[in-house]
């Protein structure tokens, strides 16, 4: 976490390692900013909330997030997983509670990381596998 800034750990996976990025645009000057977790990928982005906010209050709602680490047995768990156009396989080490979260890493993989994404899939606690179309549309295989 850095010490400059009073970031709470991450809501996704419990990881201390945070960091607050500058992603503003050199060309137009228009400020951006990203809080990510190094170890889950989680991330919070200014730009990407329905109303624009500021770099603190960007922290503020990051560390207003509700902390669950539950890892109870009957906690759903998810594994987003793709394949670049490199043929690459990105994955995580550890699950995110919801698919919802799952598909954030996508965005957060291809917005933040720069991957070009040409297959993507969560894998279940049980090992199916749920297909998500790029633009991040979930729908359960058979």
């Amino acid at each position: 976490m850095n010490n400059d800034e009073a970031l709470k750990i991450c809501p996704f996976c419990g990881g201390e390692d945070v960091r607050i990025v500058d992603n503003s645009d050199p060309e137009t000057g228009e400020e951006d900013w990203l809080i990510c977790c190094m170890k889950c990928g989680g991330a919070f982005m200014a730009s990407n909330d329905a109303e624009p906010c500021t770099r603190s209050e960007l922290i503020q709602r990051w560390n207003s997030r509700t902390m669950k680490f539950d890892t109870q047995k009957d906690q759903p768990c998810y594994w987003p997983m793709a394949r670049t156009n490199t043929g690459e396989k990105l994955y995580t080490r550890d699950s995110v509670p919801s698919i919802e979260k799952a598909i954030q890493q996508f965005a957060i993989w291809e917005e933040y990381y720069h991957y070009k994404i040409v297959e993507a899939w969560i894998l279940t606690k049980e090992k199916k596998r749920i297909e998500v179309e790029h633009r991040w549309i979930a729908r359960e295989t058979r």
